[in-house]
């Protein structure tokens, strides 16, 4: 019996895992750049501005570096989607610096109905004609942003307009040496502090009981917690849509109608789990919802537990990237629309979702993730299966394929945070803290272009 139980989960579960699996998300049409290949592209032709403007300073070796990084994002990008106008119009704007306007010229070419992009248009026939057009300037101006524009101005020959940018730029590339140096400082930094984590952890764990044992002994009904899931998605799909057209028409813009539209979900989710939960655990002993979650009162501890979880995510983090680029063949992209949100985002919706992403998501997640289904199917398939299938029920959900191993990773050590610590806010700290990075690392990417 102790060896079908856990069988019999696992089995269920699996078959489960097509009513888990969200929604296609628009199948990345060709026409849509992913989060990631979008920022790479700006970040290309901001570390040009950097060795054009901010570099003098630089010896040969560090521009020269700058400058093949550059030409190497926009490559992988270009690996991703070979047609896109932004990234062939970028590359071709490197090409041309470097004097090669031959290459430039067979980038431009590779653009289906180059006519429908009036700077790539302008620059093809600069660089044919060797002079501007007459209406260069402004076409320039309308149809690029950021360093871009500065590029295609000063080599196609409109020297006047890209002068009447230089103290602009200049002033725009000392901004991001500062913003890409405090980035790479704070990345390092934590990535030091990760993998000082991972190497002393194993030493604290012989020597010291890490759970506080603060995880009411119960008995879980491992079924519950994956109908719950399942009932959570059918959720989504009833309320979610009605929410969010129903706000829409309201007239907020439709990110302030996605976030609200989260926040209300996750309310009425919460509620409903606070209700069933008497059905869904069988708990030796009397204790509320709080406790059985593990959301008794925090202790100092639990503060330092959530930052070192934090630490530790990010050399996971980095080798689940590497190991998805090895299967894939090339480096993985997100699809995940809030990505994509945050982008488009005004300063007040960026707030709102900040709060979203860093507050409501994490809590809700980890309530949902570890505080029901993990700790519903450790008593059956023990900590290191439940955290497994746990974390893999935690990337599925997100729907963003190619995030799988990462998110797996995540799930897996905001599950090992709880199970040692008795407590549920070591996990939703390491989420929160995570999330809210990430949001800020794209807002720092994307600002000052």
């Amino acid at each position: 019996m102790r060896v079908l139980r856990p069988l019999l989960v696992v089995v269920l579960l699996l078959l489960g895992l097509p009513l888990l699996w969200p929604t296609p998300r628009s199948a990345e049409p060709s026409q849509q750049l992913p989060v990631q290949v979008r920022l790479q592209a700006d970040l290309a032709l901001r570390l040009i501005r950097l060795v054009d403007l901010a570099g003098a300073g630089l010896p040969p070796q560090a521009r020269q570096d700058l400058e093949q990084g550059a030409t190497a994002l926009l490559d992988q990008g270009l690996a991703h989607r070979p047609g896109n106008p932004d990234l062939l119009i970028r590359r071709a704007l490197l090409s041309a610096r470097s004097g090669d306007l031959a290459g430039a010229l067979e980038l431009l070419s590779g653009l289906d109905q180059a006519a429908q992009y009036p700077a790539a248009a302008t620059l093809e026939q600069a660089w044919r004609e060797n002079a501007p057009s007459p209406g260069a300037v402004e076409a320039l101006r309308q149809g690029l942003d950021g360093h871009a524009r500065y590029l295609a101005l000063d080599l196609t020959g409109c020297a006047e307009a890209a002068e009447a940018l230089r103290p602009e730029e200049e002033a725009r590339a000392r901004r991001d040496l500062f913003l890409l140096s405090l980035l790479a400082g704070l990345t390092l930094t934590s990535l030091g502090l990760g993998l000082l984590a991972w190497i002393g952890l194993p030493w604290v764990a012989r020597r010291h009981h890490l759970s506080s044992g603060r995880i009411p002994p119960t008995r879980w009904l491992p079924l519950g917690a994956l109908a719950f899931l399942v009932g959570f998605q059918v959720l989504v799909a009833l309320v979610g849509s009605q929410l969010f057209s129903i706000l829409g028409r309201l007239g907020l813009s439709r990110i302030a109608a996605g976030v609200l539209t989260q926040v209300l979900v996750y309310l009425l989710a919460l509620a409903i789990l606070v209700r069933l939960l008497p059905h869904l655990a069988r708990p030796e002993e009397a204790c509320g919802p709080r406790a059985l979650l593990g959301l008794s009162r925090p202790r100092p501890g639990d503060l330092l537990a959530g930052l070192v979880g934090f630490w530790m995510a990010l050399p996971a983090v980095l080798a689940a990237s590497w190991a998805t680029s090895i299967l894939l063949g090339h480096s993985p992209f997100s699809s995940n629309p809030a990505l994509e949100m945050i982008l488009r985002a005004s300063p007040g919706e960026l707030a709102a979702m900040g709060l979203l992403t860093a507050l409501a998501a994490p809590f809700f997640e980890e309530v949902l993730f570890r505080g029901v289904i993990f700790a519903g199917l450790r008593a059956s398939l023990g900590p290191w299966m439940a955290g497994l299938v746990s974390s893999m029920l935690f990337a599925l959900l997100h729907g963003d394929p190619q995030a799988l191993l990462v998110l797996t990773s995540l799930g897996g050590i905001f599950a090992a945070l709880y199970h040692k610590t008795g407590s549920l806010w070591p996990a939703v700290l390491a989420h929160g803290l995570w999330n809210g990075a990430t949001v800020a690392a794209m807002v720092l990417l994307m600002a000052n272009r």
